[in-house]
């Protein structure tokens, strides 16, 4: 009686099959899992790993290599700058870094010379 209350159309072998269907897939669900274990740090390691993408790229360059190959002088200097002076004004302009090389020792000479005068 109380199940055609709360089920019209529930039988009590229809409510016995369902409920042993539903008591055999939460077994069967438990047992799957139970031998599921995941740390934390795998799951964000993964997460990561598949959701981060990055794109490196670099020159190495050794400037001993380089130094007889190229001969840069002052007047040389002077025109590239006044030629591209949005870019050496702007680190983050989109034509990218600058980079320049400079001999610590001729440098430190070059100081000493303006300071001396």
């Amino acid at each position: 009686m109380r199940l055609q209350q709360y089920q019209p159309g529930m039988t009590p072998v229809r409510f016995e099959d369902e409920l042993r269907g539903s008591i055999a897939q939460e077994h069967l669900r438990s047992f799957i899992t139970a031998a599921v274990s995941i740390d934390p740090k795998e799951v964000e390691e993964d997460y990561r790993r598949n959701n981060s993408s990055y794109e490196v790229r670099w020159v190495d360059v050794d400037p001993n290599i380089l130094r007889d190959k190229v001969q840069v002088n002052e007047p040389d200097l002077r025109a590239y700058f006044d030629g591209h002076k949005a870019i050496s004004r702007s680190p983050l302009s989109s034509a990218g870094p600058v980079y320049i090389l400079i001999d610590q020792s001729k440098a430190g000479e070059a100081i000493q010379s303006l300071t001396t005068s």
